[in-house]
This record gives structure tokens, sequence and C-alpha cells, in this order.
């Protein structure tokens, strides 16, 4: 049974350098820098080394992640694009 609480990603964009737009169902739009997670983890090393490579990004597992090339290993969730794009949001002014 799917968990309706998760955040679920409609569709996704790859911009330059490292930075993707993300519409997610709820009609929502992000854009989130992967650079500094990219640098810390060396599974998406190849990424960095060939940009071609990101721009290969793809939305599967019901909308709950998004994958690169096609890899498995190369997978990153849904739900931790969510809580990396609402840390990356400018403060809103008052």
């Amino acid at each position: 049974m799917a968990n309706n609480n998760l955040p679920r990603i409609n569709n996704v964009k790859a911009l330059q350098p490292y930075d993707l737009e993300i519409i997610w169902v709820d009609g929502t739009r992000s854009s989130v820098d992967l650079t500094a997670l990219f640098g810390r983890l060396r599974i998406f090393q190849p990424l960095i080394t060939d940009p071609s490579l990101f721009r290969k990004v793809e939305v599967v597992n019901s909308q709950t992640a998004l994958r690169w090339n096609g890899s498995n290993d190369m997978e990153y969730p849904a739900s931790a694009l969510h809580n990396l794009g609402r840390t990356q949001e400018p403060p809103q002014s008052a």
C-alpha cells in the first residue's frame, strides 16, 4: 500500500550546473542544488565527471524517487529532495 504522505514528483528538469527544478504532484515547485550532495556521495561521481549524465534524470518508483542514467545505484528519494529543497529556500521576509 502506498503512503500518501510521501512527497511525489510530477516532473523534473535538470538545470546547470547541478540544479534540479522539481514539480511536485501537489503543483508546488522546488529548485534544488545537488552540488554539495554529489561531492559527498561517491556513487554520484559519474554525474560530476560527465554532466551529460546529470541531464538523464528520470522520475521512478511511483514518483517517489529520481534516478540518473537508468542506474538503480544512482537513485535519490523524493522525501530527501523535498527536505533539501526546503533548507535551500531563501528566507521569507516579514
